[in-house]
This record gives structure tokens, C-alpha cells and sequence, in this order.
């Protein structure tokens, strides 16, 4: 294997400065794409593992993104490079983890998709796509203007159009699942800010009212 081959798998300057030191042991370089809890799958451009999780490893515990030295006669995984992002699996004083990604990177997978390592992101969110949603489950969308209501949630309502299509065969069911999950995900995304605090307060006075009626029924509320 040559290692220009491992650049579409994000291989650069500071890995094969890391790598000269270990040219003599045979060992292979792979990019971490998954980590169980005994589990890491690895690829390579002629190589693809699952290997246990090693006990202790040089260079500290693997994370997905890392890129390790398989000694593949084994095979199992025998060094973790330094990575050019510092990641911590603990913060210092803490049990949180702690990214300290200091830039943007793009890394190119195999089958055409890209791994992003930004700094400061700690979720991605839908907003905004309610016509990408709509083009997307456009078949959905279609079974769903034959519901007997026009105000159907697409539940438990009686003549409901996808019911029907996913009873018949016509849709399958986990893309039905797939599609009530980004309907709902959109529209708490779509609420302002101002929406949700008034919404979760009405909510947090609702509780507080029903603690209240329950223990003036149990002679300990101020009202006894």
C-alpha cells in the first residue's frame, strides 16, 4: 500500500511525520469509522476490521476520526496517532468530555460522503425544510391528501390516508417512522425561543398547581 493512497481518507503532513518511526515495524496505517463498547472498525484502502478494543494503548484511548497503526499479522491495533484536533476524552476536574477543536476540517470518506471536524457545534438541527420534507416523503405527502380530516395527525385517526398506504404495502412503515420523526423535529425546531420559554412555563405552573392540589388533599398543602 501506498500511503498517497491514504489522502482520501484524510492522511496528511502530521500523520507521516508520526509514521516514519514505526516504518520498520510493518505496521499499517486505518481511520477509526466506529467504536463499540469492545469493538473499533478501521479502514484502509485494502483493509477492513473490526478489532477489540485494546486494554492500554500507546497514545491513550481511540475515538471515531483517529487514525491508528494496525500490526496486521495479528491482526490488532498497536498505536494511536496524535491527532491534529485535540480532543480529551475528560475535561481536567470533570466527568464531562471536552472538544477542543481549534479548525474547521473536512475529511473525505469512502462512497463519496465527508467527515466535518468543527470547533463549537454540539448538535445539528433541522429548521426551515418543511418544502425539503415535502419533495423528500413526496409519496407521503400524497397518501396524506386522502385523509378523511383535514386536521389528521397521522396517528390514531380514523380514515387516515398513510395508515391505509402503510396497511395496504404502499408505503413502508420505517420511512413513515422516518418522516413523523423529522415532521415533529422540524416544526420544535420552527418555534422562537420566546415560544418555548412561555410554553415551558405554562407547563412548569400546570405541575406546580397539580403538587399543590395533591398534597392540600393529603392535609400537608396550604390550603388544609
Amino acid at each position: 500500500m501506498q500511503l498517497s493512497e491514504l489522502k482520501k481518507f484524510g492522511w496528511g503532513t502530521l500523520q507521516e511525520q508520526q509514521f516514519v518511526a514505526f516504518e520498520d515495524h510493518d505496521h499499517q496505517p486505518a481511520r477509526v469509522l466506529d467504536v463499540h463498547r469492545s469493538v473499533i472498525h478501521v479502514l484502509a484502502p485494502d483493509l477492513d476490521l473490526s478489532l477489540p478494543v485494546p486494554l492500554k494503548l500507546d497514545g491513550g484511548p481511540v475515538t471515531v476520526g483517529d487514525w491508528v497503526l494496525i500490526d496486521p499479522a495479528a491482526p490488532r491495533i498497536v498505536q494511536r496517532l496524535e491527532r491534529s484536533s485535540l480532543f480529551r476524552r475528560r475535561a481536567p476536574g470533570t466527568d464531562r468530555g471536552r472538544h477542543t477543536t481549534t479548525a474547521r476540517q473536512l475529511h473525505q470518506l469512502p462512497g463519496g460522503a465527508w467527515l466535518m471536524d468543527t470547533p463549537g457545534m454540539r448538535e445539528l438541527q433541522l429548521t426551515d425544510v418543511q418544502s425539503g420534507l415535502e419533495d423528500v416523503f413526496a409519496e407521503i405527502g400524497a397518501f396524506a391528501n386522502s385523509c378523511q380530516f383535514a386536521d389528521c395527525t397521522h396517528e390514531e385517526e380514523p380514515g387516515c390516508g398513510i395508515a391505509a398506504a402503510v396497511a395496504s404495502g404502499d408505503v413502508d412503515p420505517d420511512r413513515v417512522s422516518r418522516w413523523r420523526k423529522l415532521v415533529r423535529e422540524e416544526a420544535h425546531n420552527r418555534e422562537s425561543i420566546a415560544e418555548r420559554r412561555a410554553r415551558d412555563k405554562l407547563i412548569g405552573k400546570y405541575y406546580k398547581s397539580v403538587i399543590s392540589e395533591n398534597q392540600r388533599r393529603k392535609g400537608r398543602g396550604p390550603g388544609n
